[in-house]
């Protein structure tokens, strides 16, 4: 039987004598999985996880996730890209502006289908500046507003 995982656990030793553990996971010819942790028990649990999550089909973040919020993403999505299209730039900047107010601080790999469910509610029954009940087709346009910020967050950031 072929074995279509690849995992690997190298100890290094530091100029000051620290040890260091790197982990590295892979499946298939995707994508490499790596990591350094600073016990050989911490690394283990690592590659454990990561590979069943990969059996799994579940995508593992890479660390670049784990580190960008929903801000920096609203940022480098506002300066790179809305700001190509004057027309959208007041309606999608104030739909990406409630967004950060609500969870600019979220890391996001923290951003879940919970979380946007809840901020759908949240929408739907918050008002306006204007004193008026947000209408589905509004809230659609919130979404919207942030779906285009992670698809081309997705596809540039890879």
């Amino acid at each position: 039987m072929k074995k279509d995982s690849y995992r690997c656990i190298r100890e290094y030793v530091k100029k000051d004598g620290s040890v260091t553990y790197h982990a590295e996971v892979r499946r298939g010819l995707g994508k490499h999985h790596r990591e350094s942790f600073k016990t050989l028990t911490e690394a283990k649990n690592w590659v454990r996880k990561t590979e069943s999550a990969l059996l799994e089909g579940q995508q593992v973040p890479d660390n670049k996730a784990r580190k960008l919020t929903l801000n920096d993403l609203i940022d480098q999505y506002i300066r790179l890209h809305l700001n190509k299209y004057p027309k959208r730039l007041k309606d999608q900047t104030a739909h990406l502006n409630w967004w950060r107010e609500q969870y600019g601080t979220r890391i996001l790999v923290n951003i879940t289908s919970g979380l946007l469910a809840e901020a759908r509610e949240d929408l739907l029954n918050g008002m306006t500046a204007r004193k008026l009940q947000r209408t589905n087709s509004t809230v659609n346009r919130y979404f919207s507003s942030l779906s285009k910020a992670f698809t081309l967050a997705y596809q540039e950031w890879q």
